[in-house]
């Protein structure tokens, strides 16, 4: 392997922010996946190396090549669109490690509600009022009073008893 340098740090964030779209984080979690990488071939790993991350990452947001607020609109406004509750859009911008301000600011700049998701869930997977799609929706990160709103109010095995 070759020696890990700034500029094959710098190279290696570059080529990753051409691909994908990507919050701070994940840029600093492709430097670190590069770093351990070249830790387990032995390789040498100069001590200044979590400076340079820091430096590289820096640069990348004050030159625009990362937005955390942008990507986190954009995130929210996709999974929104697929149907997915707010439980599993928090958690998605968690693991790209935006934090749980920035997650609830672009939550909060989304104007589908978590019970307008889960109708389109429920469309989209064609669900009726029966407890599995009830189910369904639950293991989808809906409440219960969602999920029976999004179905048209009380279940088939309400009012049975």
């Amino acid at each position: 392997m070759k020696k890990l340098t700034e500029k094959r740090l710098y190279h290696a964030a570059l080529a990753y922010v051409a691909k994908f779209s990507a919050s701070s984080g994940m840029v600093r979690d492709v430097l670190n996946r590069k770093v351990f990488r070249a830790r387990r071939a032995q390789a040498e790993i100069p001590p200044e190396t979590p400076a340079w991350i820091d430096k590289i990452v820096a640069s990348f947001v004050q030159a625009g090549y990362v937005d955390d607020g942008a990507y986190a609109a954009v995130l929210v406004g996709r999974l929104s669109g697929q149907g997915k509750s707010a439980y599993f859009i928090r958690q998605k911008l968690m693991r790209a490690h935006l934090s749980a301000e920035e997650a609830e600011d672009a939550l909060g700049r989304d104007a589908a509600t978590d019970v307008q998701r889960a109708r389109m869930f429920a469309a989209k997977k064609k669900l009726k009022r029966t407890p599995q799609d009830l189910a369904k929706l639950a293991r989808a990160g809906f409440s219960y009073e969602t999920a029976r709103e999004a179905l048209g109010g009380a279940d088939e095995t309400e009012g049975e008893a």
